[in-house]
């Protein structure tokens, strides 16, 4: 509002404006820079306690003056704190799966540094459909510890990117720790035999052969199959055949 002076002196006049005033801000909010054992590269993470800080930067390091920072910082009553984690031409661990001696499956650590190295893999092959589905197991396990600190598993993987366990779709982003990448190359893909199915002998329950000639009529000649996740095809028997 204006002010009518009636005297020398200082006077203040608020001027209406459509600006909103300037909010205070709490005072616990820190932020803070430097090297840590994991975590995103020059990206500003909000954490609440240091067990947040220990689960996506690895607690406390020799190397890490941040980390003993952050832990005093709780100590004392902290509450909220940014974390940009800084590091100087680090590598990205990675390991290539094979099949047969070809590379088929790319796993590269989320963060990037030596703390990668880390991260254990295990393939095994008792999965949906065997020889076409396999389980991956990834750990992350630190060298002075006992027992792996985390434990991810996606079973049924696929390398059919058609499937609906198709593994970049299952494991990127949903992974805290791996990315994967199929590397497999088309002249390979197009070098592989072309794929065949055999079923066995029928039986009625009891045991007895049948004749697949006593089984096929107007009506009863027709089967569904679905290849490499693509829509169902219909095939339509002959009324009658031989083999």
């Amino acid at each position: 509002m204006t002010t009518t002076p009636t005297f020398p002196g200082v006077y203040i006049s608020e001027i209406p404006s459509g600006v909103r005033t300037i909010t205070g801000v709490g005072t616990s909010i820190t932020a803070f820079t430097g090297a840590a054992k994991r975590g995103p590269l020059n990206k500003a993470v909000r954490i609440t306690s240091f067990a947040d800080y220990e689960r996506r930067f690895g607690g406390l390091a020799s190397d890490s003056e941040m980390s003993y920072a952050v832990r005093q910082f709780y100590s004392n009553g902290g509450g909220v704190a940014f974390i940009v984690r800084i590091a100087k031409n680090p590598a990205t661990a990675e390991r290539n799966l094979t099949n047969d001696g070809a590379n088929v499956l790319r796993v590269v650590a989320v963060d990037e540094g030596a703390d990668g190295n880390n991260i254990r893999l295990a393939v095994s092959h008792g999965a949906r459909i065997a020889g076409s589905n396999f389980n991956l197991t990834i750990s992350y396990q630190q060298p002075e510890a006992t027992a792996p600190d985390r434990v991810e598993e996606f079973p049924n993987l696929s390398m059919n990117s058609q499937d609906a366990r198709w593994a970049e779709d299952v494991v990127n982003g949903i992974s805290d720790l791996v990315t994967v990448e199929r590397t497999v190359n088309d002249a390979t893909l197009n070098g592989l035999a072309p794929a065949t199915s055999r079923s066995g002998p029928l039986e009625d329950p009891g045991g007895a052969l049948l004749d697949v000639d006593d089984l096929i009529d107007p009506t009863h000649n027709q089967f569904r199959i679905v290849v490499n996740g693509l829509d169902p095809v219909d095939i339509t028997l002959p009324t009658s055949f031989t083999g």
